[in-house]
């Protein structure tokens, strides 16, 4: 079974920190490191009018997805 590190980063300079620990672990047991970007969603968003049934409104979210994709790949390569 292939060892693996989990690493949650929300995108702060503070939770950063952890990646040459987790580099450092990695390297030292033969695993991967594997970054994980976590976020709260502004609970004031669910309570806007379109979100209430009968037919809630989705909003495409598919620009903030890239962003996060961007952040952990500029993350990653700097490892």
């Amino acid at each position: 079974m292939e060892k693996k590190y989990l690493v949650p980063l929300d995108g702060s300079e503070l939770a950063e920190h952890a990646l040459p620990w987790a580099e450092l672990l990695a390297k030292r047991h033969e695993a991967q490191v594997e970054l994980l970007r976590c976020y709260e969603p502004l609970a004031s968003v669910y309570m806007l009018p379109e979100f209430a049934a009968p037919a809630p409104v989705y909003y495409d979210q598919s620009a903030f997805h890239k962003q996060i994709d961007e952040y952990l790949d500029k993350t990653m390569q700097n490892l």
